[in-house]
């Protein structure tokens, strides 16, 4: 049991230098699926909102294995199919969460621009304002997570009784 623990705590830690070094992927990807190639957008230009970004999003990654062995030990999975089903609800819910946030966000910047032409704007390049510092992808990919582990331990432990 305790080899078994050690292996899904490398695993977070192997998770969390992956998701350290490919943190600025994630938000560009993000933010180039949110906005439009005509808008310029500037996001994390704040040192400390990008130090709690990437901490946040390193300790989301990081949960992954942490959350599967939380619902393996607690509904007792011995099943290498279930295994297969528990990872698959938990990263799948995490995605789903996140790509909802960035449709959130695209509608809500869609609407704008409507707003800025029937406000007769003829361009959208000159406005500063619109930011993407409060976008919080991390959060939601973390929410997602948890409402991935959340499922699997009502589903499973639902099973059992």
């Amino acid at each position: 049991m305790r080899n078994s623990s050690f292996k899904y705590f490398f695993a977070a830690l192997t998770l969390a230098v992956l998701a350290f070094l490919f943190t600025k992927q994630f938000f560009d990807l993000s933010v180039s699926l949110v906005s439009d190639a005509s808008l310029s957008l500037s996001y994390l230009e704040n040192p400390e909102v990008r130090m709690v970004e990437t901490i946040l999003f390193v300790v989301a990654i990081a949960a992954i294995p942490l959350l599967f062995l939380l619902v393996k030990n607690f509904a007792k999975i011995k099943s290498s199919r279930k295994n297969f089903m528990i990872s698959c609800v938990i990263i799948g819910s995490g995605i789903i969460c996140w790509f909802l946030r960035i449709l959130y966000l695209r509608f809500t910047l869609a609407s704008l621009q409507q707003k800025l032409r029937l406000a007769e704007f003829t361009s959208l390049d000159h406005i500063e304002w619109i930011r993407f510092d409060d976008t919080h992808f991390e959060i939601y990919l973390f929410a997602g997570l948890l409402t991935g582990t959340l499922l699997n331990l009502w589903i499973f432990k639902k099973k059992q009784t």
